[in-house]
């Protein structure tokens, strides 16, 4: 992505965000910090419109593999107020299955010398635990290591659903997988730690608030990808379905697209 097309998708984030609603800006990947100017660039303009007044009530946050994260990164991120969602399967031997570098080797030790780095600078951590084969059958020990190895106090344990192994998603895994993801958040709570796979189902039982949808691609955000194109989802990026904008069309209005209409009704409800 180059910074011209960061910046107007910037612009037409600031025209339609909400006076009145917190937004939140994510920086994600592939690995977003291979592109690490940019990120700063537009870390940085978001604070010029905030200084502003364009853009109001606004969190800010970046997911990473972790495995570019130096100090002055991290210090980066810190002095402007970035939260960090750091990818990070289990220890050493399971990491290593899923997340390796282009000849083979494992990220493991790259990843978590960049956590290191974002926890002695103060950062805002999360961390994003995929689900899958690899980790699925000791996801509960997986708490437990975030939980007194690394001193994790946020965590979100996401189902891995792009696979080309249709196996992987037959009833009966997922229904296993669904097992094994709340064992995990009884270990989270036992800790103390925030899960938020789970959590955000049960809050509105416990807090007695209806939750209309569970995925923002529902008429809540806009995704920008590298070549300027708009759609409503991130998982379409590939092959840029449901894409219908562009961020050098001054005119594009999701509000007012037959495209985004459609998916912000798409809800359980519905």
């Amino acid at each position: 992505m180059t910074k011209d097309i960061l910046k107007r998708g910037i612009d037409l984030f600031a025209r339609l965000q909400s006076d009145n609603k917190k937004s939140e800006v994510i920086f994600y990947g592939g690995e977003p910090l291979l592109n690490k100017d940019a990120v700063f660039l537009g870390i940085e303009y978001l604070n010029e419109k905030i200084y502003t007044g364009e853009i109001k009530k606004l969190d800010k946050m970046i997911f990473t593999n972790g495995s570019l994260i130096t100090s002055n990164i991290a210090k980066f991120f810190y002095e402007h107020d970035i939260s960090v969602g750091i990818s990070i399967d289990g220890w050493k031997e399971v990491h290593n299955k899923m997340r390796i570098y282009p000849e083979g080797k494992g990220t493991f030790y790259s990843t978590i010398k960049g956590y290191n780095n974002l926890k002695q600078n103060g950062c805002n951590i999360g961390i994003s635990c995929t689900v899958s084969t690899h980790n699925l059958s000791v996801l509960d020990k997986i708490i437990e290591y975030f939980a007194t190895e690394l001193e994790g106090r946020f965590i979100s344990l996401n189902p891995l659903f792009d696979t080309n192994n249709k196996e992987k998603l037959s009833k009966k895994f997922l229904e296993v997988m669904a097992d094994k993801i709340i064992e995990a958040y009884d270990v989270a709570k036992q800790y103390g730690i925030y899960e938020d796979r789970v959590t955000k189902f049960i809050e509105p039982f416990v807090k007695g608030f209806i939750r209309v949808v569970d995925c923002a691609g529902c008429g809540r955000q806009i995704v920008l990808s590298p070549d300027g194109q708009i759609g409503p989802c991130h998982a379409f990026l590939g092959n840029k379905k449901f894409f219908c904008g562009n961020v050098y069309d001054k005119n594009f209005d999701p509000n007012k697209n037959k495209v985004f209409k459609e998916w912000s009704k798409r809800s359980p409800f519905n």
